[in-house]
């Protein structure tokens, strides 16, 4: 005998009916909240218009630095689009502009980072939204303003609009070139350029030649006229090396007399194309300064 006939059941046909009370239930809580997905609110608060374009400005100090400016801009079409804009600076010292973006939607988000500099206050970006043509007065919006670097970007939106005078700029020890014997130093700043001195050392060796050299520190403008003047307390003799440091110290005579100590301001600033130089009266035509490095806080001016 054979088994006994099932029999058939047939599938209800059209969709699954929904789930009925009681008949599945949930390890986990339900969400007490729900997120409209229709007739939603703009994405962002600036919408590019056609005639709109998003205008960047780079500077650096260093050459052949890149500075990337990433954008995401939701097109008309519900399409997110992502913009990679890379600006490279040829030359150190040398400002450029570029469009990052000609694209109508929502801008969604905006960055920049740079590719070498590793602190603050080499490169600097200031990005922003222009009307029709490219010029400042046609400014709507400023997006980004600040220093960028390798370690530290910028963002948009979220990142304060800096000047370049806000915050700290970049720290950096100034190597001058030893001058000719008998003449005393100078370092100068760029037109681009603004420094606040934090210390300076040099070493002063002096010929048999017999005379007493006092040492001043001087601190001109771009015309050469004296902002600050000060000097050191002690001679520097004949057949001497000594080393001479200025900083923000008090003024004092060191119990090692071939350290010669200057005191300086804590605000000493050099303005652009300004100097920062050595007055060595009495020098001698054998005198020979040499290993000088200034040492700074750098910020940009007039970028």
């Amino acid at each position: 005998m054979g088994s006994p006939t099932r029999p058939l059941t047939l599938a209800v046909p059209g969709q699954p009916q929904p789930l009925q009370p009681g008949e599945f239930t949930s390890a986990s809580n339900p969400s007490t909240v729900s997120f409209r997905l229709l007739d939603i609110e703009a994405p962002s608060a600036l919408y590019i218009a056609r005639d709109d374009q998003v205008f960047a400005f780079v500077y650096s100090t260093l050459t052949n630095e890149t500075i990337t400016i990433n954008a995401r801009v939701l097109t008309i079409d519900g399409v997110i689009m992502p913009i990679q804009t890379t600006i490279t600076m040829p030359v150190a010292g040398v400002g450029i502009s570029s469009i990052v973006s000609g694209v109508e939607g929502f801008l969604l988000s905006l960055s920049a980072v740079g590719s070498t500099a590793l602190q603050r206050g080499l490169d600097f970006v200031r990005i922003w939204l222009n009307r029709g043509k490219v010029n400042v007065l046609n400014t709507s919006q400023l997006l980004m303003s600040g220093y960028v670097g390798n370690q530290h970007q910028r963002s948009w939106p979220g990142s304060p609009i800096e000047h370049p005078f806000d915050g700290a700029g970049g720290i950096i020890v100034n190597t001058v070139g030893n001058p000719a014997a008998g003449a005393d130093w100078v370092y100068s700043t760029t037109v681009v350029q603004i420094s606040r001195v934090l210390m300076v050392c040099a070493k002063l060796t002096t010929s048999a030649a017999v005379a007493n050299r006092q040492v001043e520190i001087v601190v001109t403008n771009s015309g050469g006229a004296v902002l600050f003047r000060t000097a050191a307390l002690a001679n520097i003799v004949a057949s001497t090396t000594a080393i001479v440091s200025a900083g923000n110290v008090s003024t004092s005579t060191p119990i090692v007399s071939t350290d010669v100590v200057i005191p300086l301001p804590e605000d000493c600033w050099i303005p652009n194309q300004g100097s920062i130089l050595t007055n060595t009266v009495g020098i001698q035509a054998g005198d020979q300064w040499s290993n000088i490095s200034v040492t700074t806080m750098q910020y940009m001016y007039n970028v």
